[in-house]
């Protein structure tokens, strides 16, 4: 039985790579590229701006297209290449569902503390998987990927976590919350680090 999905989508990508290889960015460029666009559109959304957020996620999605399609039709795919779109993919849903929350939610019903929880869960999620797909793409192997660290561990996130609770049991329910969002960013900060390391890893 032949395959004409998985067929049409290949000729499709083909004719995408055909088109919009001659302009002069690089793959990587129009992965990058992708992931501003999307963050535009996370923009527009939290500020009710619906129709722009819409217009700018549907391009973030199509220029995540064009990225593969030209480095496949230009023979310039790279287990680099591959790592970046998958870690600009995770970026850009986590964009699109946090301005969900936003934009479906009444700012009565959305604190502070949802903000700091939905980007510290990323954070938490997204540092291990740094380094897991960084090693699943081929880009550093089994005896560079345990070099893929960063300024906040497993081990320092749970300590700081249980001092959370150990703030919320002594009713200092404020400086719990500063805490929280300490963690938060220094979480962000080392999946920062961690993708920096897979890439120089990864030359």
């Amino acid at each position: 039985m032949v395959d004409t999905r998985g067929e049409l989508e290949k000729r499709g990508s083909m004719l995408v790579g055909k088109i919009f290889s001659p302009l002069p960015l690089h793959p990587n460029h129009w992965t990058i590229l992708s992931f501003l666009v999307a963050v535009l559109a996370f923009i527009f959304l939290i500020q009710k701006e619906m129709l722009l957020g819409l217009i700018f996620f549907a391009l973030a999605s199509f220029i995540d297209v064009i990225d593969g399609a030209v480095a496949r039709f230009t023979g310039r795919a790279t287990q680099l290449g591959a790592f970046l779109d998958g870690i600009a993919d995770r970026i850009v849903e986590f964009l699109i569902l946090l301005a969900i929350l936003s934009y479906s939610l009444p700012k009565f019903i959305l604190p502070s503390s949802i903000w700091i929880f939905s980007i510290l869960f990323f954070g938490t999620c997204m540092t291990s998987f740094v380094r897991a797909y960084a090693h699943h793409r081929g880009l550093v192997n089994e005896e560079n990927v345990g070099k893929i660290t960063g300024f906040l561990d497993r081990f320092k996130r749970l300590v700081l976590l249980i001092a959370v609770v150990a703030l919320l049991y002594l009713k200092m329910d404020l400086y719990a919350t500063y805490l929280l969002a300490l963690i938060a960013v220094l979480a962000v900060i080392t999946v920062i680090q961690r993708v920096w390391m897979a890439v120089e890893l990864g030359k």
